[in-house]
């Protein structure tokens, strides 16, 4: 079996859009490939720390665990990484409420892009999936 690697993140949504990030030439993931803003749980962190942690240093943006809804169960995906495939399982959360200014974190740029658009896209494992059902999730909230 392969080593998993634990990760988490959040969805945020405006009008027909997702908040989604593209990795740059700095990212350890494959350059211009867009993903959900998450990242690796690190020693002593619970997925809604990681999650809360990434979203602000990815997006700019910061919501509250009272913001978030879970997205019930966790999945898994193989990616291609400019060092080789690496397994990660992701933990997600859609926030309902954010604030800030968006902005580039270290190696990732946020962008809104048209959910209609996603086919178009170069996007990691599951990214679509998930921002599917997380439209689902933040609908029913409304």
């Amino acid at each position: 079996m392969d080593n998993i690697t634990p990760c988490a993140g959040i969805l945020a949504y405006k009008d027909d859009m997702v908040l989604l990030v593209r990795h740059d030439e700095n990212s350890e993931h494959m350059t211009g490939v867009y993903g959900i803003p998450s990242g690796v749980i690190q020693l002593g962190e619970s997925e809604l720390q990681t999650a809360l942690r990434k979203f602000e240093n990815e997006t700019g943006f910061r919501t509250t665990k009272e913001d978030l809804i879970e997205i019930p169960g966790i999945r898994s995906a193989t990616i291609e990484r400019k060092n080789g495939p690496r397994t990660f399982s992701l933990k997600v959360f859609v926030a309902k409420k954010f604030e800030g200014e968006l902005r580039s974190g270290n190696a990732e740029i946020p962008e809104w892009v048209k959910i209609s658009e996603l086919d178009n896209l170069k996007i990691l494992g599951n990214t679509k999936e998930f921002t599917l059902e997380g439209l689902k999730w933040i609908t029913k909230s409304i």
